[in-house]
């Protein structure tokens, strides 16, 4: 089966920014098919070929991938030629962060994720290109909102010299919260974003607007960013989801600039 991918079309000239769906590997049920994770209890094996699969595909040497060693953390971490290859064979030797970024080209970041936010950045002015992991726990530790402010006191620009793309996600009404989580979200400073919402008796977390509000906290204009119109939960065909299957894969969301 073909490889297919959700992409940020605006500045294809200019950067490669996808996310892979779940056809086209060699992974069996629960994983099929193309599971990238080490970490879910898919065999090494396939992941691996896996992987094979998705460099072949997309024209990508392993000794130009960076990926991450994610552990829901607000780690923003720059990379460069010298992190190369680091992350694709194992988990260990992967940076451990949940977001990356780079001026250097050709250098190919990646991030895991099933429900969880995929964000990816660019700023045009700089050649820059990062990518962020966004789930419950990086969310609330703002990892968006420190990853913005970190390349704006790096590089000295202002925030309308940057662009986002909030990828395939979950869709808040399948990110069910006890009402006793929703209370302490409503109780703590976070009420003033309007993350949740209560829905047939049940309290649901919008974990993409979240992170679309802590682009808009740093500056980024309502403009520069642009949000995916899929779902990971209500799309089973194209993407692995924990909320719907739990003992699943996981998707990869890749960025670089050409």
């Amino acid at each position: 089966m073909k490889l297919t991918y959700i992409e940020w079309p605006r500045f294809k000239d200019k950067i490669s920014a996808f996310t892979t769906t779940r056809a086209g590997g060699v992974s069996d049920t629960p994983f099929k098919s193309l599971n990238l994770s080490f970490t879910v209890g898919d065999s090494k094996e396939n992941v691996i070929k896996n992987r094979k699969i998705l460099f072949k595909d997309q024209n990508l040497s392993p000794e130009n991938v960076v990926i991450v060693h994610q552990y829901h953390s607000d780690v923003f971490s720059e990379v460069t030629q010298k992190d190369a290859g680091k992350g694709v064979n194992d988990v260990e030797s992967g940076v451990r962060a949940d977001g990356l970024f780079t001026t250097e080209k050709n250098l190919a970041l990646g991030i895991f994720h099933a429900d969880c936010v995929p964000i990816f950045i660019y700023v045009p002015s700089i050649s820059l290109v990062g990518i962020i992991h966004a789930g419950e726990i990086g969310s609330f530790s703002k990892i968006t909102r420190k990853a913005i402010a970190k390349i704006k006191e790096t590089y000295k620009i202002k925030p309308t010299e940057i662009y986002a793309f909030i990828g395939p996600s979950s869709h808040f009404s399948h990110r069910i919260i006890t009402k006793d989580r929703a209370t302490e979200i409503l109780n703590s400073e976070d009420k003033k974003y309007g993350i949740v919402k209560l829905i047939n008796d049940k309290y649901n977390l919008d974990l993409p607007l979240f992170n679309f509000l802590q682009l808009r906290d740093e500056g980024v204009p309502r403009e520069n960013i642009d949000i995916s119109e899929y779902c990971t939960y209500e799309n089973p065909a194209l993407f692995f989801s924990y909320a719907r299957e739990n003992k699943t894969g996981r998707n990869m969301s890749f960025i670089k600039i050409k």
